[in-house]
């Protein structure tokens, strides 16, 4: 019982975090939102 309690505790909190997240566009996401923002391992254009 404790187990279960403690298990949908941690579940209901870490859901909504994983919610919004951009997932495999992180770097795009973050492009549009932060101007100075580069990836890194990114090539530069010439």
């Amino acid at each position: 019982m404790r187990r279960t309690l403690l298990l949908l505790a941690i579940m209901s909190v870490s859901t909504p975090a994983l919610a919004n997240h951009p997932g495999d566009q992180l770097g795009e996401a973050m492009e549009a939102k932060e101007p100075a923002f580069e990836q890194a391992g990114a090539t530069r254009p010439a």
